[in-house]
């Protein structure tokens, strides 16, 4: 799979395509960075809540535009409130946006995919908004893609137990 020299070949491919043939993989651009990030619903399984959980189907775009903007730090960027987080979280379902705002050395990082080019830079102005900080230029994303928006280092842990 990782050979030392020239190219590896695709063995999941090929073991996906042996085992599963009628269900071949659509090969659009990026595709192996879409990923499914399933550790938030284990507490909920694990804890007995639910005994199935359904997943949306991913897209038929398969979100083409991928961005990212950098926040800096030198700039001050206000901290998000619950309230601020809240109304970007609920933003982004209803655009069906995937990607995360999270804290990085230096500044905050947003990635944001989605369908369309209009429903990223909205959600960039918003997020611009909420911190108080001038829009900065976005760069394409080429990293992984994980289904759904996420503030991983903004809210605060949940007690999966409820308590």
């Amino acid at each position: 799979m990782y050979p030392t020299h020239g190219e590896g070949q695709d063995v999941p491919k090929g073991m996906l395509d042996y085992f599963f043939p009628e269900a071949p993989r659509p090969g659009l651009p990026y595709d192996e960075l879409l990923t499914f990030d399933v550790r938030p619903l284990r507490a909920a399984l694990h804890g007995g809540t639910v005994d199935e959980i359904t997943v949306r189907p991913l897209p038929k775009h398969h979100y083409p535009i991928r961005r990212s903007y950098f926040f800096r730090e030198s700039e001050r960027p206000a901290e998000l409130t619950e309230a601020k987080q809240k109304k970007l979280q609920k933003m982004a379902r209803r655009g069906r946006l995937c990607g995360f705002l999270e804290k990085i050395e230096n500044g905050m990082l947003l990635m944001i995919s989605s369908e369309d080019e209009q429903t990223v830079e909205e959600f960039a102005a918003a997020v611009s908004r909420a911190l108080s900080h001038s829009l900065p230029e976005s760069e394409p994303w080429h990293g992984p893609v994980t289904m759904g928006f996420r503030m991983p280092q903004l809210l605060p842990e949940e007690d999966p137990a409820g308590l």
